[in-house]
Order: C-alpha cells, then structure tokens, then sequence
C-alpha cells in the first residue's frame, strides 16, 4: 500500500502539469504571445466577460475536488483488498469508498448546475 501512496505522490503532479500548463512554466509564454498579437490585429486588451472568468474558477475547483475524491476512492478499494479479512479494515474501507462514491457524485452534480448556471447567465449578459 505504501508503494501505491509513493506512485501516486510521483503520479499527481504530472497529472496536474498535464492539464495546467501554467504549472509547467509555458502558460505564460503563450498567453503573452496572444495577447500581442490581439492587440496588433486590433482587438485590443479586453478584459475576459464575468462569466467567463467565474465558470474557469468552478471549473479548476471541481477538477481537483473531483481528483481528490477519486484519489480517496482508488486508496479505499486498495485499503480493501489489503485487509485481508480483518474486520476493522473492511468497515473502515468500506465507508471511504461509500464517502468517495458519495463525494464523485456530488462533484459531477455541482458541475452541471454550475455549467447551466453559466450558460444562461452568459445568454442573459449576451
């Protein structure tokens, strides 16, 4: 079990890298790269819209509330299958898993009312 903690530890931050470049150092390259080339083309510096800026800040708490719980989810079927039919490690793992299955399914709620939430503030401010 503590081999699996050490791989996940080693495994999270090159998922995190992966999915926000920013974290990697090139996000700023980027966005400077496009933010120059906006304001030549004549588009100018505008600021992102309200909603725009609110659904990318939902949006980055689900992900990493959603990759906690599935982290608590994996370490609790890990936790059971290593219990070996001690008693106490069985209930203990059974209710993580139940709270992690409980948590995914709130996290993937919580993302569809925050996405249609936005959508129809963005129709209403468009």
């Amino acid at each position: 079990m503590r081999k699996a903690l050490i791989y996940l530890i080693y495994i999270l931050p090159v998922l995190l890298v992966a999915k926000y470049p920013v974290l990697a150092g090139i996000g700023s390259t980027v966005s400077g790269g496009l933010k120059k080339t906006g304001i030549a083309s004549g588009y100018g510096d505008k600021a992102p819209a309200l909603e725009n800026v609110a659904g990318k800040v939902i949006q980055t708490i689900i992900e990493l509330t959603g990759i906690i719980f599935i982290v608590i989810t994996v370490y609790a079927g890990v936790m059971y299958l290593t219990a070996f039919g001690d008693e106490t490690k069985v209930k203990k793992a059974k209710t993580m898993l139940v709270q992690g299955v409980v948590g995914i399914v709130i996290i993937v709620s919580a993302y569809a009312i925050s996405t249609f939430v936005l959508s129809q503030l963005g129709g209403a401010v468009a």
